[in-house]
């Protein structure tokens, strides 16, 4: 059918089989839709008659006529590959791509970044083999996004001293696409903010008489693939691609096993 600026707004959505729900490419969990609902949602979009007397439905423009780029199998965190629809090779399925590449713009060649590694040498009590380890930490994150970290960074010290302004650093050079996550989200049996992000970052965290939420955060370290069970959709597997920065003004904020490597603590 013709490609009206009107009709070229459903574009917006996916369709995603497994689902079988519509979902808007940007938050695919804002309010997902059933093919009559999203038929309902979009009547008022002008398309053609297809046949005589019968209007085209939002759902067949999508389903039928652009097929190729707005109908996949399921939705993944696909960081090795820039595009928003990813052909998987093994399984031969369409994927709706949850990873978005952070915008690669130049900043000034005269600006020097002494200021920045001053205050991280500071926040980490002027110890130049912690900061080194969190710039490393830092690279590897921001250009390596298909090599999972599997560790990650727990600081902790008073109040006021600057701790989250490392985190927020990260997340700025990452295009500011990261969750904050509270510590009562980790233990919720949703996990909504796993979701179109790769950085969560958790501050005032606090649960070191908590033995279990050691055991809850040690799968998105250790595990390639991770289940993920979202408010109003049903639970789908996805690849971990997560990295976890956390702050705390307490000194032993999270109860880690010994000789367990899943924190960088400093």
């Amino acid at each position: 059918p013709p490609q009206s600026l009107e009709a070229l707004k459903l574009r917006d959505y996916c369709y995603v089989a497994t689902l079988k729900k519509f979902v808007w490419i940007d938050d695919p969990l804002l309010t997902p839709l059933e093919p009559n609902v999203f038929d309902e949602v979009f009547a008022d979009i002008p398309l053609p008659t297809i046949r005589r007397n019968v209007r085209l439905k939002p759902s067949q423009y999508i389903r039928e006529y652009n097929r190729e780029g707005r109908v996949v199998a399921r939705m993944d965190m696909v960081p090795q590959n820039p595009d928003l629809i990813v052909h998987d090779k093994l399984s031969h399925q369409k994927i709706l791509n949850l990873y978005r590449s952070p915008n690669s713009t130049a900043g000034d060649s005269n600006t020097s970044p002494q200021f920045i590694l001053d205050l991280m040498l500071d926040i980490l009590n002027r110890d130049t083999k912690a900061l080194d380890w969190v710039l490393s930490w830092f690279a590897w994150y921001l250009f390596k996004p298909e090599r999972k970290l599997n560790h990650g960074l727990l600081i902790s010290g008073e109040g006021g001293n600057g701790k989250s302004s490392i985190g927020q650093l990260l997340a700025k050079l990452d295009g500011n696409r990261y969750k904050p996550v509270k510590p009562s989200e980790l233990k919720s049996q949703f996990q909504d903010w796993a979701i179109n992000s790769r950085l969560v970052i958790t501050d005032e965290i606090n649960e070191g008489g908590n033995e279990n939420i050691y055991n809850d955060l040690k799968v998105y370290f250790t595990e390639e693939l991770i289940r993920v069970n979202p408010k109003g959709l049903p639970a789908f597997t996805m690849q971990n691609n997560l990295a976890f920065i956390f702050f705390s003004n307490h000194r032993n904020p999270v109860s880690i096993e010994k000789d367990r490597r899943l924190f960088y603590v400093h």
